[in-house]
């Protein structure tokens, strides 16, 4: 994936992205919009490029688990929380 930035009649090339997970605000009860489909642009993991880049992700067991050319991983999606 490459990420480009449009300036009017110019396009800018940013990067190479296929290492990138992005992810959304946190869910909460009773909220007025659903922040599952909110994506800040700061929210984002990059995993380990020396590997290649993801090819695939899918949830297994409660874990997103993502997989590259040559690595599988997992992701942390909530492991815990403290009141």
């Amino acid at each position: 994936m490459h990420l480009a930035i449009t300036d009017g009649a110019k396009r800018t090339l940013v990067t190479n992205l296929d290492t990138r997970v992005r992810y959304s605000e946190q869910k909460t009860n009773k909220e007025s919009s659903d922040s599952w489909l909110k994506f800040k642009a700061a929210n984002y993991l990059d995993v380990d490029g020396q590997y290649g880049e993801i090819t695939h992700l899918t949830e297994f067991d409660d874990n997103l688990i993502y997989f590259q050319m040559n690595a599988v991983g997992r992701l942390a999606v909530n492991d815990r929380v403290a009141l």
